[in-house]
């Protein structure tokens, strides 16, 4: 939910040296959430009816009218030129590519699609008139649970603005929306279990202002979250700055009846509007005591500086003393970019919101075995003859306890708009990224590129693919997506999982599509695009448990006939060899020593392959 009739920023300028960290603000505010239901999805509150809280343009109140966009109050000082354009397309073929039909238009734009993954299941989540709508899928598209309202689960009217969530460290799904009427804050259910079809904990946490744009990540010590705060006056709305939540995990895990939540608040500035909390992918935590980590930008126009930048935050939480808690910002001067993309071209019907000038969902963090890595992105304007939407992304690394911006890139390979990334890594650091694409002769799309840990930096190596090429303009208010949700495979660390709008007719429609882009340990591997007999078997593939001790519990797709797996040390020299007619295999892991391997299957031309750890 984005449209809000707002005054005009006050400007908080500031840049500061590459590296250098500073404290934001220290002492935190402690509000309480309660536990208001313990809930099955097979049986919905039936004494909850839900209302009508949006209209077809997604507005929920009488006068919000128009959106918040960053100010330049010094436009001059903006750079025509991308310093770090890629022009050029990629070429390198994805390892595999799926797709499947996921919810369907619900009366209202956009449809702020969400989705979380965990080891069998997929939950997907977009806004509805009525709040919002889910519904869970095995990988292979086979429907698990039918569409239902957020609300039927929590018993709480919803407003949308939805984000779901995978916790690969206590294996649980977070499902969220926020509340608006005669109540302001958010809802907030947990399940109970692993299992998305079974008990919830619902959790209701009240505030004073509208928590508009809310984005949340899984932590080790707390989920963390972030919303754009606007004040009710005399029936519209005012933005008052960002607040940063620190949630109590292992409470909420328990089904605690009541939850600390600490909360620190920003000041109004363009640099920290629409910050993003940082996923974690994966199940290796970071280092002790690392707090949760937000991700910002600044454009030079809105400081009067000599350079674009992007920065960190970091959320170090103390629940037993809430004093202590603060945020420090660290912030890197990086190639110039340009924020300012006002809206995207599409076939016959009014140009669409382009949002820009904020990080996208979701910033994701990645603990390899010698660094950490943080990939985010966001749109940015280049010109080409005619200025066009492009991706601007980037990768830090942390190998020495301090973050470094490791390559940054802009694609841009052709004239197309493209717009509404989300980005994420997987187990051998490689990154995909997602997103939308149109211009005047392509109706909204979902495509994807991508790049393995060894290629050269600052480049997308893989072809941009087509998830869902679209057929039909948008008619929907000049509303796209608000943001989209890319997210690795948990059983595998190699599969990447995307959901997005496209459009075959006016209306929107979501696909769920998965892709892998291979191994960087074996750039020269022969490999097929899946075909669409066997996309629902392929992702029946699971590697477990990971890591491992004994034994490696591997299941392989009915499509793969007579495989061979191998397991190969990180050097590549094969030290098991294992022929298979079924579809489960145990691999003996208890002689090898400690370390990382990875496991390939082969089976003709398709081959999988994935990292795992031996402990």
């Amino acid at each position: 939910m984005k449209r809000i009739c707002l005054p005009l920023l006050l400007l908080l300028g500031f840049v500061h040296a590459s590296g250098q960290q500073r404290l934001l603000t220290q002492g935190a505010t402690v509000l309480k959430g309660t536990l208001v239901r313990v809930s099955d999805p097979f049986h919905p509150d039936r004494k909850f009816r839900p209302a009508v809280v949006r209209n077809e343009e997604g507005i929920i109140g009488k006068k919000e009218q128009a959106e918040f966009q960053p100010v330049s109050p010094y436009p001059l000082l903006q750079q025509k030129r991308d310093e770090g354009l890629q022009s050029t397309a990629a070429n390198r073929p994805p390892e595999s590519v799926a797709a499947f039909d996921g919810l369907g238009y619900s009366n209202v734009c956009p449809a702020d699609p969400t989705m979380a993954v965990g080891p069998n299941h997929i939950v997907q989540m977009v806004n509805d008139r009525s709040g919002t709508d889910l519904q869970i899928w095995d990988k292979g598209g086979n429907v698990l649970m039918g569409k239902k309202l957020l609300s039927d689960i929590t018993g709480v009217q919803g407003y949308g603005d939805c984000i779901a969530l995978y916790d690969a460290l206590a294996d649980r799904f977070i499902l969220t929306e926020i509340q608006f009427g005669s109540a302001l804050g958010f809802t907030i259910a947990i399940s109970a279990t692993g299992d998305p079809l079974g008990a919830y904990y619902t959790y209701v946490f009240p505030n004073t202002v509208l928590t508009d744009y809310p984005k949340y990540s899984v932590w080790t010590n707390a989920y963390y979250a972030k919303t754009n705060d606007f004040r009710p006056q005399g029936g519209s709305f005012s933005y008052v700055g960002e607040t940063l939540y620190a949630f109590d995990k292992q409470g909420m895990l328990n089904g605690n009846k009541t939850i600390d939540v600490q909360t620190l608040s920003l000041p109004p500035s363009n640099a920290f509007f629409s910050m993003c909390p940082a996923g974690l992918a994966g199940a290796t935590p970071p280092p002790s005591g690392t707090g949760g980590l937000f991700a910002y930008m600044n454009d030079n126009t809105w400081t009067k500086s000599g350079t674009d930048s992007i920065g960190v935050v970091e959320y170090s939480v103390d629940f037993t003393n809430p004093a202590n808690s603060h945020l420090t910002s660290t912030s890197f001067a990086v190639a110039a970019f340009d924020p300012g993309v006002q809206n995207i071209a599409q076939p016959r019907y009014q140009r669409l919101d382009a949002l820009s000038m904020r990080i996208m969902n979701q910033p994701v963090y990645r603990q390899l075995s010698a660094s950490a890595s943080l990939a985010l992105a966001f749109p940015v304007l280049v010109n080409k003859g005619k200025p066009v939407a492009g991706i601007r992304w980037f990768e830090l690394k942390n190998a020495s306890g301090s973050w470094q911006v490791n390559q940054q890139s802009t694609f841009s390979p052709d004239n197309m708009e493209r717009w509404l990334p989300s980005i994420s890594i997987d187990g051998e650091g490689g990154i995909g990224l997602a997103y939308n694409v149109s211009s005047l002769s392509l109706a909204p799309s979902i495509r994807f590129t991508g790049r393995r840990s060894t290629d050269p930096l600052n480049t997308m190596t893989v072809a941009e693919t087509s998830l869902q090429e679209g057929s039909s303009g948008s008619m929907c208010y000049g509303r796209y997506g608000d943001y989209n949700h890319l997210v690795i495979d948990p059983s595998d660390n190699s599969t990447f999982w995307f959901t997005a709008m496209y459009n075959s007719k006016p209306q929107w429609s979501t696909k769920i599509g998965s892709f892998s882009i291979g191994s960087s340990l074996s750039p020269a591997l022969t490999v097929r695009n899946t075909t669409a007999g066997d996309r629902v078997a392929a992702n029946t593939f699971r590697v477990y448990p990971n890591p491992a001790h004994d034994k490696l519990t591997v299941t392989i797709p009915s499509s793969m006939t007579k495989p061979v797996l191998q397991v190969l040390d990180m050097n590549g020299k094969v030290v098991g060899l294992y022929r298979q007619t079924g579809q489960t295999v145990d691999v003996n892991t208890a002689g090898l020593p400690r370390g990382i391997y990875l496991l390939r299957i082969t089976a003709g031309t398709t081959v999988r392959q994935v990292k795992f750890a031996k402990e």
